[in-house]
């Protein structure tokens, strides 16, 4: 297999503000521009590309046609949420719920038309359909009942929430909703700089003292993470801190002393370790998502530590591999005493 996952698609849209709408209102994705003058809806780690049909690019598709095109989204909600919602912006539903085979197990759908009358589908997995096509209706139980707990959990968390997602922190009190942006447009042009540099040493194998532009850089990011974030932490009750969820995603497998973890490990004295070995209401994610994944991660880390709690005594226990504890005396059965 050579192709690992889809980047993006290109939608061929009549009006572009009526397919902006549609498309950030109705199904919450976000709107970004690039270069010149395009657009993109962005969800997760993929985007939709704008092409007006009045407007050809190059290179285009050789039959660009409004609504040709039929697509499948999967939520992060429940899909009768999504249902009410289509409802409250006067989207006609034309089929569904109905149970259809997704890329990894069955999944219940709904179906709709876009401004440009695409087909549209969303999805949510049948539970205990994905990766496990031969199911008992006891595993079905489990996972049916575990995805209840979730949802729950995301309807009210019961806490405080902190999010650092796609340079943007984001909170959630009482049910109102904060977000801000980070990194100003200063570090973006320290860092060119600086990749500038870096550059140039490749070529000419030159050494160069990066130290003072390394501290100018962390600072520019720790004082605008700590105008964003300090604030609200104060605001919090001591108990509130204690009990507040925190995220921190990363777009790959963060380096030891990421700052915006070290930030987070001094403010609220919690600590990471390796894997979610540590991860105790402060987790790091390793992958660029969007809001509704990383608190869905934070919903499983918290049900997750009471099912560890419940069942083993001990809430961290589903944090590390449940069959780790078994994995000592087969190991050494299969290796015995093979030596590297």
């Amino acid at each position: 297999m050579f192709v690992a996952s889809l980047d993006h698609l290109v939608l061929t849209v009549r009006d572009r503000a009526a397919t902006v709408q549609f498309y950030t209102q109705v199904l919450g994705m976000q709107l970004r521009g690039f270069g010149n003058g395009r657009l993109a809806l962005h969800f997760g780690t993929q985007k939709l590309n704008l092409h007006e049909a009045d407007r050809p690019i190059d290179p285009n598709v050789l039959h660009a046609t409004p609504g040709s095109a039929d697509l499948c989204f999967l939520l992060t909600i429940p899909l009768e949420r999504m249902q009410e919602r289509l409802q409250e912006h006067g989207v006609s539903i034309i089929s569904g719920p109905v149970l259809r085979s997704g890329a990894q197990g069955e999944i219940r759908s709904l179906y709709f038309y876009d401004p440009d009358q695409n087909l549209i589908e969303v999805s949510e997995p049948v539970p205990g359909s994905m990766f496990e096509p031969q199911n008992s209706p006891e595993n079905r139980a489990f996972h049916s009942l575990y995805q209840q707990r979730l949802r729950q959990w995301l309807e009210d968390p019961g806490r405080p929430v902190l999010l650092l997602v796609s340079d943007s922190v984001i909170f959630h009190h009482r049910g109102q909703r904060k977000q801000l942006s980070l990194r100003p447009p200063s570090y973006h042009t320290f860092k060119a700089e600086v990749h500038a540099q870096v550059a140039a040493c490749m070529r000419d194998g030159r050494v160069q003292d990066f130290g003072a532009a390394l501290e100018r850089g962390a600072r520019l990011e720790l004082e605008d993470l700590h105008a964003a974030v300090f604030p609200w932490w104060q605001s919090l009750a001591p108990e509130e801190r204690q009990r507040c969820a925190i995220l921190a995603a990363t777009p790959h497998q963060p380096r030891v002393g990421r700052l915006t973890v070290l930030y987070l490990e001094r403010l609220t004295g919690r600590k990471t370790g390796m894997g979610a070995s540590l991860d105790d209401g402060m987790v790091v994610l390793e992958m660029d998502c969007d809001e509704s994944t990383a608190l869905l991660t934070l919903a499983r880390h918290y049900l997750d530590q009471e099912i560890g709690q419940q069942f083993f005594g001990d809430r961290f226990r589903m944090q590390r591999d449940v069959m780790a504890d078994a994995a000592g005396p087969i190991i050494q059965e299969l290796l015995g005493d093979f030596l590297v």
